[in-house]
């Protein structure tokens, strides 16, 4: 960050100087007209000369200030990457800036439940996404597992762009810009896979292709004395109606397109340094072969619509837009070239920009990867019984500093972890460390843990559940509908030959008295095993490790406290390391005088 201040430092005094400048000049260039005009004996030679240098020299100045007001933009986003980045790594999470989030029907309730989603959440550790496919192909992933094959393909591009860090930073540069004017490239892409308007009104391009060069051949006769003038003064009267009959309908299609580019652009600048990426990857190669159009890059086409947008800015001068109309009818010729780009490329667009955003979306993941060297790639089986094994393994979203990591095997399909312990021990964030290194690595991302072996899982979690007084919903039937969708998702899993779904579920069905919830519990337990299952459950009840049909199937491991004499009397430590066995102790009743209650 340090270069990127420093160029900062020596380039804004520049642009100061040269806004001087650029006074300068047009001071200059005002007074020798000014001096030629009022002061006697200035020739016209000497205001001539004064002038237009002065003027070529004000054009010239301005466009020095915009290239170094872009690279001024650049280098500030990328020292507000690296700011981010740092703050990111620390897991200040209020420091984050707001970035925009997809709205989701899929995996809502999983987002919630593991912190996929939202302020302080994985989303957001990654840097998230600023193009519009980028946000959803990244959420997407992190919520929804993918095949282990495509899981090691993305893997491997990750690993291939995390170390890269000029090229992670200048990618967050570039999309930065999209947040300060978010472009929504939906209208674009209606008007690009929509019906091209002359193509279907094939009498009047034929009339503009017919009468467009007519005045221009009439004329050349005329001068050759071949023809009488007066034809030459019929076909641009014949132009003039023409062209204003249909230049309401043309010029409407112009300012639409006008507008949609607008919002594309950006895209275009993207597209352009992706191309230009020299990747080795499977996945990289295939990236950068569906940002092409017929052996030629995404950019090309889009820069070619560009320029031909740029003509139909003629229009906006009225005298010489008529005069040229009158000539040759550009706006139809314009037009034409136009709807036949939309034709040939306008279909390709959705595919390069959903290209776009996975690749946006793999950036995130190795900008992961890249700022916590700590984290690892996890070793994803594509064939063999379900599993999911970790060493070191630890939670995601805490401060790696102060994180205690411990080694988890939930072992073979059928069997759960009891995780059983104290009020604020670490249970709950044990389960989500678990959940949340499992989508990591299903996402083809690395994950907090010194090596992690699995094969992809669907993720079904019970940890936030809520009430709803206005549909009649209590807390206890909305954990139930919660389960009973838990357990649909592994008999639908098990029925298609899918693998199993890992369950984690932090405190179930607390809402009903400690006798039923017992039953219900192990009843939930035995449907989930049944189906081949495997998985973690936090709990308080020491009794579901005994409990029939069950002590098969649970691995009971546990968390303690321990407590000592600190400055403000007797003080709960917890040390977060994970035990076998069940917990020996509990401390409701401690907490309750350490708050003064008891």
């Amino acid at each position: 960050m340090g270069g990127a201040l420093e160029q900062l430092h020596r380039l804004e005094p520049l642009r100061r100087r040269i806004s001087w400048l650029r006074l300068a000049a047009f001071l200059s260039a005002s007074g020798a007209f000014f001096a030629y005009a009022w002061v006697p004996h200035v020739g016209f030679r000497a205001a001539w000369v004064v002038g237009t240098v002065s003027i070529a020299a004000f054009v010239a100045l301005v466009a020095w200030q915009r290239r170094i007001s872009r690279r001024i933009t650049t280098w500030k986003n990328l020292v507000a990457a690296c700011r981010q980045g740092r703050a990111r790594i620390d897991r200040r999470w209020p420091e984050l800036r707001e970035i925009d989030e997809p709205s989701i029907d899929e995996g809502s309730a999983l987002a919630a439940d593991l912190d996929i989603l939202g302020q302080g959440s994985l989303y957001r550790l990654t840097g998230g996404a600023y193009t519009v496919r980028g946000r959803q192909t990244l959420a997407r992933w992190l919520l929804v597992p993918a095949e282990a094959e495509e899981v090691v393909a993305r893997q491997q591009l990750v690993a291939e762009l995390r170390d890269r860090t000029d090229l992670l930073l200048e990618m967050r540069s570039l999309t930065a810009e999209l947040s300060k004017t978010p472009a929504d490239p939906g209208p674009f892409l209606a008007w690009a896979e929509g019906d091209p308007w002359l193509s279907s009104h094939r009498g009047v391009l034929w009339a503009a292709r017919l009468l467009g060069p007519l005045p221009i051949l009439l004329g050349v006769g005329a001068a050759l004395g071949w023809i009488d003038p007066v034809f030459l003064i019929l076909a641009l009267v014949v132009n003039l109606l023409f062209s204003k009959f249909y230049a309401p309908r043309v010029h409407q299609i112009f300012d639409a397109i006008s507008a949609r580019m607008g919002r594309v652009e950006p895209y275009a600048v993207l597209l352009r340094f992706v191309s230009g990426l020299q990747l080795a990857s499977p996945r990289g190669r295939s990236i950068q072969t569906r940002l092409s159009f017929e052996q030629s890059p995404a950019h090309l086409q889009m820069k070619k619509l560009e320029r031909l947008s740029s003509f139909t800015d003629l229009r906006l001068s009225t005298a010489l837009h008529r005069l040229v109309q009158m000539v040759s009818l550009l706006d139809f010729h314009l037009l034409a070239w136009i709807e036949r780009w939309q034709v040939r490329v306008g279909p390709r667009i959705a595919g390069w920009l959903e290209t776009l955003g996975e690749f946006e979306a793999i950036a995130g993941l190795a900008t992961l990867a890249h700022d916590n060297p700590s984290f690892a790639f996890p070793e994803v089986a594509t064939e063999g019984t379900a599993r999911f094994s970790a060493r070191g393994l630890g939670h995601p979203l805490l401060d790696p500093a102060t994180c205690v990591r411990n080694d988890v095997d939930l072992g073979e399909p059928g069997t759960f972890l009891l995780v059983t312990g104290s009020n604020m021990s670490g249970k709950s964030s044990l389960l989500r460390g678990i959940g949340l290194n499992a989508a990591l690595a299903c996402a083809g991302g690395a994950v907090y843990a010194d090596s992690l072996s699995l094969t992809p899982f669907a993720l079904g979690t019970r940890f936030r559940v809520v009430d709803s007084v206005t549909e009649g919903v209590s807390f206890f039937m909305a954990e139930l509908k919660r389960l009973k969708q838990i357990i649909t998702w592994a008999e639908e899993r098990a029925s298609s030959g899918e693998p199993p779904l890992l369950f984690l579920l932090d405190e179930i069905l607390q809402g009903t008295n400690i006798i039923e919830r017992r039953v219900a519990v192990a009843a939930v337990l035995k449907r989930l095993v049944g189906l081949g299952c495997l998985g973690a459950v936090s709990s308080h009840d020491l009794t579901l490790a005994e409990a029939e049909g069950l002590a098969e199937h649970a691995k009971p491991v546990y968390f303690t406290e321990s407590f000592r004499e600190g400055k403000k009397g007797r003080e709960m430590y917890f040390d977060y390391k994970l035990r076998p066995g069940l917990a020996p102790t509990t401390n409701a009743l401690e907490l309750l005088k350490l708050v003064g209650l008891a």
